[in-house]
Formats: structure tokens, C-alpha cells, sequence
């Protein structure tokens, strides 16, 4: 008898812990907003000029920087910063003053832009590519070695 009873309850246990199939959902969600976004892609050279007065990125032997800069909306626009100092220099280095000038390529076209100027950025991917310059106000640039940040902004 209790062998039997035994044998009901394994039955009826077993029955409840089963492998049973079930299924539920598990729902996903998005939501895009406005991005823009800025890769650089390469640093900028300056060369100076004749007098030693002025490091230019358009002079002979100079590059610009360049960037990417991507959106998904026409709300955005582009600026480049000019710096106030120098990050690294001589020991002697007078003031200078610096300007930015950019130009772009691509979904946004621009050509000769000063960098404090805002320019509205059409959707899509625009090559970018800055000019610095630096002049100084007293004297020469002495020999050695000069590095300036400028900063893209998209706003």
C-alpha cells in the first residue's frame, strides 16, 4: 500500500516539474536623436615665413589638420576655435596672435571660412580641413619647437 501511494506521488510530482514549453516577449526600443559627431584624422603642420614672424599651415611646406565631422540633422553648426597660447614653445616666445580659417567638403560645402564664423552642417559626412595661423607682434619665432590647439566645434 504505501509502495503504491508512494508511486502516485513520484507520478503527480513528476508531472508538475516536467519539462514544460513557454514563451513570453521581450520587446526592444530605439530612439535615435540628433548626434553630431568629430573624428581627426590628421594634425596639422605650420612652416614659418621669411621674416620669422608668422607660422602659417598654408605656407610651402604646411598642411592643414584634418577632421570628419557627421550628422543625421541640419540643426548643427561648425566652428574651429583658434588658441590663445602656444602648449609648447621656446622660453622667449613674445605673444602671438592666432586665426583659424576652415573649409569643408563633402555633404556640407565650404571654402575659406574664418573659424570664428558659424556655418550650418548639412546632414551626412563632411571632410573638414583647418588652417592656423600665428603671428607674432614683437620680434621673431626663435628655433624650436611649437605646438597650438585649436578646437572644432559642432553646436
Amino acid at each position: 500500500m504505501n509502495f503504491k501511494i508512494f508511486y502516485c506521488f513520484l507520478i503527480f510530482f513528476s508531472a508538475c516539474f516536467s519539462a514544460n514549453s513557454s514563451s513570453n516577449i521581450l520587446p526592444f526600443e530605439a530612439s535615435i536623436g540628433y548626434y553630431c559627431s568629430i573624428v581627426i584624422n590628421s594634425p596639422g603642420v605650420m612652416v614659418a615665413d621669411v621674416s620669422g614672424k608668422r607660422l602659417d599651415s598654408k605656407l610651402s611646406g604646411g598642411s592643414p589638420g584634418r577632421a570628419t565631422v557627421s550628422t543625421n540633422a541640419g540643426e548643427f553648426y561648425l566652428l574651429v576655435k583658434a588658441p590663445k597660447a602656444f602648449d609648447k614653445a621656446p622660453s622667449g616666445v613674445g605673444r602671438a596672435e592666432f586665426a583659424t580659417e576652415y573649409n569643408a567638403s563633402g555633404s556640407t560645402n565650404l571654402r575659406g571660412i574664418p573659424g570664428t564664423a558659424k556655418s550650418r552642417l548639412k546632414p551626412g559626412e563632411s571632410n573638414v580641413t583647418v588652417d592656423l595661423k600665428a603671428v607674432l607682434q614683437d620680434g621673431a619665432f626663435p628655433h624650436g619647437a611649437y605646438r597650438a590647439e585649436t578646437i572644432i566645434v559642432c553646436e
